[in-house]
C-alpha cells in the first residue's frame, strides 16, 4: 500500500473514531494541520508529525497529488486485521437514514 493511501486510510480511521465519539456526545477530535496517521504494515496506526514537527513540503506536495479527499459522512471501521470503509451517500440511499443517524445506535 502507498505511502498516501496509507496517511489517507489512517485519516479516515481518525475520522470514523471521532464519528463515534461525536455519535455520544463527546466533544471533536481532529488532527492537527500538516500531521496524518496511518496504517502500516501490520496494520497498526501509526502518528505522522506532531504539533511541532509537520509533514514538509515535499510530503505535502505528494499527499495532494496522489491522496483523495474524502467525502462528508465517510466512514473507516476496521475489525480484526481487516479495514471496510462505508460511504455515508451510498448507505443514505440504501435505507434512507444518514451515517450520523445509524452510527448513533452503533455504540454500546
Amino acid at each position: 500500500m502507498s505511502f498516501s493511501k496509507a496517511a489517507l486510510l489512517a485519516t479516515g480511521l481518525s475520522i470514523a473514531l471521532v464519528a463515534g465519539v461525536r455519535a455520544q456526545g463527546a466533544p471533536d477530535v481532529s488532527l492537527s494541520d500538516k500531521t496524518a496517521v496511518m496504517v502500516d504494515e501490520s496494520g497498526k496506526l501509526k502518528s505522522v508529525g506532531t504539533k511541532t514537527k509537520t509533514i514538509n513540503a515535499k510530503g505535502h506536495a505528494m499527499i495532494m497529488k496522489h491522496g483523495k479527499k474524502m467525502p462528508p459522512h465517510t466512514m473507516i471501521y476496521r475489525s480484526g486485521d481487516d479495514i471496510y470503509t462505508l460511504e455515508g451517500q451510498a448507505l443514505q440511499q440504501d435505507t434512507g437514514q444518514t451515517l450520523t443517524d445509524h452510527a448513533k445506535g452503533w455504540i454500546d
